[in-house]
């Protein structure tokens, strides 16, 4: 018995989870500093820390990331993506 394997394109596409949200977080790119916001639902709160922080140091350039959580799922749903990962 042998084994055959076929090779097929498949497109994939990636968006965002719909159970999932958005995290934003933040640290100081002035040298010698290392306040940082760490990762938040809370964004306005986030935005307001960074301002918070330029008011009292003057620190006014920073890193900023906000994040999702991703889902990967078939371009097309009638393609079948077959057995095993």
């Amino acid at each position: 018995m042998s084994a055959r394997s076929t090779a097929r394109n498949v497109r994939y596409r990636v968006s965002s989870h719909p159970d999932g949200g958005l995290s934003v977080s933040a640290y100081c790119l002035a040298d010698c500093c290392s306040w940082v916001v760490l990762p938040t639902a809370e964004h306005e709160k986030a935005s307001q820390e960074m301002c918070h922080h330029t008011a009292g140091t003057g620190h006014a350039l920073f890193s900023r990331t906000v994040q999702d959580m991703a889902v990967v799922t078939l371009a097309d749903p009638a393609e079948d993506a077959g057995a095993g990962s």
